[in-house]
């Protein structure tokens, strides 16, 4: 069974307030050989507010946030094309192997929200 590692960058450290503004993932066989990979960066919704803590942390900038290609949505479209491709799969979040829980709790929720809305 093939294994699917992701991870997102955000906005902001809250759930309620912060979006995804990057994703990326690797699809990988179960020898742990490459089949795919993805990168994919938004802009900022309108009218959000990022943390700047969160710029630090990203390691990104405001020209970054408002100039990007991708709208938010666009973006979530995108990823749930990739992850209905790479599908049966075990997904499971980078930070599964070297954070707590809070954060794979933190990384999920938002995803799972977001798809709500789509």
């Amino acid at each position: 069974m093939n294994l699917a590692i992701w991870d997102i960058e955000s906005s902001s450290a809250s759930t309620d307030f912060g979006s995804i503004i990057e994703i990326g993932g690797v699809l990988v066989d179960e020898n742990f050989k490459e089949k795919d990979r993805f990168n994919l960066r938004c802009r900022l919704p309108e009218g959000e507010i990022f943390q700047a803590m969160a710029l630090i942390v990203n390691k990104t900038s405001i020209k970054k946030l408002t100039q990007a290609n991708l709208s938010h949505y666009q973006m979530l479209a995108e990823v749930e094309k990739i992850f209905k491709k790479w599908s049966p799969a075990i997904f499971s979040f980078r930070h599964f192997f070297w954070c707590a829980f809070k954060q794979i709790k933190l990384n999920s929720t938002r995803l799972n929200f977001l798809y709500c809305l789509i």
